[in-house]
């Protein structure tokens, strides 16, 4: 870090910071795990889209 009154990360001090990665095993459960967290996120925002027109049933459906 430098700078008196304010730090900062130079591009070269972060160069210098060794970043550990995970064994290829572990990568790919872990995107295996992501990809079905994404699936459900997918799923939920598919049924929030028919949400109106349920409600738009219902409501026909109430006053009927």
């Amino acid at each position: 870090m430098n700078g008196s009154t304010r730090l900062k990360l130079t591009q070269s001090a972060m160069a210098a910071i060794p970043v550990l990665l995970p064994p290829l095993a572990e990568q790919w459960r872990i995107v295996a795990k992501i990809n079905a967290l994404m699936a459900r996120v997918n799923a939920a925002r598919e049924r929030l889209t028919q949400v109106p027109t349920l409600l738009e049933r219902l409501r026909l459906e109430s006053s009927g």
